[in-house]
């Protein structure tokens, strides 16, 4: 009888487990090292292919080049590569996300309050420069 184990969701069955090991071995040698951040794994592309943190680094790059007067939004959505704020949805959560998964609370890197005019204004928050850095590391780069 084999010795049976799942990598991801895929069960796989050897003959034993020395054979085990061995397959082991060489699945984790074609894998990159995950990025961590207290203990947890950082996803930087999404299981679909999204590159969550290529994304957020254009957008974060953005928000900061803005000063203190900040950015529009249409130069935020171009950043992002969408050309509707309703599809911003999706993206600004996976940035969010990655951000947290980062330690950063997005609230303090930054803030997208509306003007008199009612359109939003992207601003660099108090982590800007070190959530940067953190996305860049993460990305590998």
């Amino acid at each position: 009888m084999g010795f049976s184990f799942k990598v991801g969701k895929v069960p796989i069955t050897v003959a034993n487990r020395k054979e085990a090991a061995a397959l082991i071995r060489e699945i984790a040698e074609g894998e990159e090292e995950p990025r961590r951040r207290n203990g947890k794994d950082v996803a930087t592309v999404s299981p679909s292919g999204f590159p969550v943190a290529k994304v957020t680094l254009a957008f974060l790059n953005t928000v900061h080049g803005g000063g203190d007067a900040g950015v529009g939004t249409p130069r935020v959505l171009k950043a992002i590569g969408i050309s509707s704020p309703k599809a911003f949805g999706n993206r600004g959560q996976a940035i969010n996300n990655l951000l947290k998964g980062l330690g950063f609370d997005p609230q303090e890197v930054y803030t997208n309050d509306r003007n008199e005019k009612g359109d939003r204004e992207w601003k660099s928050g108090i982590k800007m420069a070190d959530a940067i850095e953190a996305v860049k590391k993460a990305a590998g780069g």
